[in-house]
């Protein structure tokens, strides 16, 4: 069995991790709603395999221990340009043909599968195609993401949520567009 990725000094730095389980890695990659620090565990929800031998894995505690951070998990993508976490970190690449994934719209769309979207990330990864983001992207994504709404999964880890209240996710990404509402306006 691995052991985990993450480290858990002030547990809002997790909300919205992409996370694996590393007992169940049929799962596939899921994201950190919120957590419990007493239990030293958080939610997990959004799942790629949510349901395994008719057992539903969203929204249960899960011990730190048993997650690691995501790897080659795809976000979303900006024009041709796509954006995946990896050992918690942001990586882009920009999107290039190979058999079977002739476009960006066949990578992103609903007939690629995870898998086939980890094994291409990995692949051009390993092949030096990702870059880590530079500020000044990370900001240009977090405009992008205040105009349109996309990208949401890639917030957590551009704004890290420094609060040491307990919180959730849902009102974490709320608190930020209200924040970033008020100074654009």
């Amino acid at each position: 069995m691995q052991n985990s990725t993450i480290s858990t000094r002030n547990p809002n730095q997790m909300l919205g991790l992409w996370v694996e389980d590393v007992t169940y890695p049929a799962l596939g990659v899921g994201q950190v709603q919120s957590y419990d620090a007493h239990r030293h565990s958080c939610i997990v929800e959004r799942w790629q395999n949510p349901v395994i031998n008719h057992l539903s894995f969203n929204g249960i505690l899960y011990p730190y221990h048993r997650l690691q951070h995501a790897r080659y998990h795809y976000v979303g993508r900006h024009g041709n340009t796509l954006y995946y976490v990896h050992h918690g970190t942001v990586w882009r690449m920009d999107f290039e043909p190979t058999p079977g994934i002739w476009s960006v719209a066949d990578f992103a769309g609903a007939g690629t599968s995870f898998y086939e979207r980890r094994a291409y990330t990995e692949a051009m990864h390993l092949e030096g195609g990702g870059d880590e983001l530079t500020h000044d992207e990370a900001e240009m994504l977090i405009s992008y993401w205040q105009y349109s709404g996309e990208l949401e999964g890639l917030i957590p880890y551009l704004i890290p949520c420094e609060h040491h209240e307990r919180s959730s996710l849902g009102q974490y990404l709320s608190e930020l567009r209200q924040t970033y509402a008020m100074v654009v306006a």
